[in-house]
């Protein structure tokens, strides 16, 4: 009995180590990758009405901006904590402010990324992190490494602890529960094919997307296309819970979830 009472614990903490790695990575590296992808989904659902996105978009998820990835984060981290409820993702900002604030007051003794490429015109700490003096362009990658991590690791946060604050998502964690994953993952698959619909003429055509390499970029950002759209789908359906016939057929039958004007009626 004693072997196994200092083996639960020991595991328990293995655990947490674990989810709390997972949610970092979610809020750094996974938020990286899939900030463009929202955009793209919009333009696509969009696109049947003739609305077009400008180039000039672009800019919400470039350096100093950071714009889109920043809302993105925060989306994540409040959608995320209002379903898992993990009290670890109001902590995953800890390790990326730290790195940030040691290489910010080290400035410029602490080297850029690649320093031997960059061309580096900065006059201040706070024009080369949060100003325009540092950008991919000219190889300075300080932005992209250091300052976007801070940014969407704390708003990241900043959402799972927004969602600890709304009692009622309790209903909404409920509803996600008894979503019918088969149904929701039809609307990402037809959203999937609205995209490659859009775009086949350009993959078509496209040298990159003739290799293999191209073949599996284009296979991946699809892939991530259609685990972003249901995803974002399941968390519409169970905010807005049994209110209409539509969003019931997406939710098991029978299931205990429930909206709240059904509780407060009750």
């Amino acid at each position: 009995m004693e072997i196994v009472s200092e083996k639960t614990p020991r595991k328990s903490r293995i655990a947490a180590l674990l989810v709390f790695l997972i949610h970092q990575v979610i809020a750094t590296g996974i938020v990286y990758l899939t900030a463009r992808l929202p955009l793209a989904l919009a333009a696509d659902l969009l696109w049947p009405v003739g609305v077009r996105f400008p180039q000039s978009s672009l800019i919400l998820v470039s350096p100093p901006y950071f714009t889109l990835q920043i809302i993105w984060a925060l989306f994540l981290g409040w959608s995320l904590s209002g379903y898992l409820r993990h009290r670890s993702m109001l902590w995953v900002w800890v390790v990326p402010t730290l790195m940030f604030c040691y290489v910010f007051i080290q400035y410029p003794t602490s080297p850029a990324l690649f320093q031997d490429r960059a061309f580096l015109s900065s006059s201040s700490p706070l024009s080369h992190f949060f100003g325009r003096d540092c950008q991919p362009r000219k190889f300075c990658f300080d932005q992209l490494f250091l300052t976007l991590p801070f940014y969407t690791a704390a708003a990241y946060s900043l959402g799972a602890w927004w969602a600890r604050k709304m009692s009622w998502l309790s209903n909404y964690a409920e509803a996600m529960n008894d979503i019918n994953m088969p149904r929701a993952c039809l609307v990402g698959t037809v959203l999937v094919c609205v995209d490659l619909g859009s775009t086949w003429r350009f993959l078509a055509h496209s040298r990159v997307a003739q290799s293999w390499i191209g073949v599996v970029g284009v296979l991946w950002a699809e892939a991530m296309m259609f685990a972003l759209s249901t995803y974002i789908f399941m968390v519409v359906i169970s905010l807005i819970g049994r209110r209409f016939f539509l969003t019931r057929w997406f939710l098991n039958q029978g299931s205990p979830a429930v909206d709240v004007e059904t509780k407060e009626q009750s």
